[in-house]
């Protein structure tokens, strides 16, 4: 039962964290990729209202992730991941609300018959 809880910790820090996911594998696109997309940094710096010098800062760093030397493996795994936020975002949202609405459900249910 204890992976089960463990799942549903998962999920609800991974859909929390979502938008966040966004902008960081944003910079591990491809130009094919990023031209089909919104930048979520123009969105990030308008949301927060930050100045120049700091969106020159987040800009260098999130060229830098290009610039990055990667195993074949990592290369894949933010494939993966960029098809995951990116590409299948909806399916992706969907499945995270499903995976918190049913084991949500479990949780109560556990906590129930752990009392009794």
């Amino acid at each position: 039962m204890h992976r089960w809880l463990s799942a549903y910790d998962v999920a609800i820090s991974t859909k929390r964290l979502l938008p966040a996911y966004k902008v960081l594998y944003y910079g591990f696109m491809d130009k094919e990729d990023k031209a089909l997309y919104k930048d979520p940094l123009e969105q990030l710096f308008a949301d927060f209202n930050m100045n120049e010098k700091a969106q020159k800062r987040i800009w260098y760093f999130h060229d830098d992730l290009r610039k990055k030397a990667m195993t074949q493996l990592g290369k894949d795994r933010k494939k993966r991941v960029i098809r995951k936020v990116w590409h299948e975002a909806t399916i992706t949202e969907l499945h995270l609300s499903v995976y918190t609405g049913v084991l949500s459900i479990l949780k109560e249910y556990v906590m129930v018959f752990q009392v009794s």
